[in-house]
């Protein structure tokens, strides 16, 4: 575990480009609705969630996600990416 965490955590968040977006405790009474109000599991909602509190847009191959309000891109509807 010593040598993989590190290694993980250097790969995915420093060199990877992923970023973490923090929750406030309130926020997750809003999956919870938000998952029955789809009918989505916890982890759908918790990125539905998470891209209306940040303003951001899914990009999934989910299609859970054609049911929601906003909608979903694939990853084909990217500009400038090559498939």
């Amino acid at each position: 575990m010593s040598d993989t965490f590190p290694a993980l955590v250097d790969d995915l968040l420093v060199r990877g480009g992923i970023t973490v977006f923090r929750f406030l405790p309130e926020d997750m009474w809003n999956i919870v609705s938000t998952g029955d109000k789809f009918g989505l599991d916890f982890d759908d909602a918790y990125q539905y969630v998470t891209a209306g509190r940040y303003g951001l847009t899914l990009v999934s191959l989910d299609g859970h996600f054609d049911q929601i309000e906003r909608g979903r891109r694939t990853p084909m509807d990217i500009p400038g990416k090559t498939h």
